[in-house]
């Protein structure tokens, strides 16, 4: 799946609302057909992960139906 900047993602596997994150770059993984996002955690932190390990927000997608 393919995030945009902006997009609010949650570690897959993890469904607590305190663990919502903000996706801040994104780049193509070298060697590899995956794509790697920084996110940015509440406390302003950023770290990155690749696809596989991200998920849209379960609780945003909810409030939008």
């Amino acid at each position: 799946m393919m995030y945009q900047i902006g997009d609010e993602v949650i570690l897959r596997g993890n469904s607590t609302i305190t663990d919502v994150l903000k996706v801040v770059g994104v780049r193509k993984m070298f060697e590899s057909d995956l794509m790697a996002y920084d996110v940015e955690f509440p406390n302003m932190e950023v770290a990155e992960y690749d696809e596989t390990q991200l998920s849209l927000n379960p609780f945003k997608l909810n409030k939008k139906k």
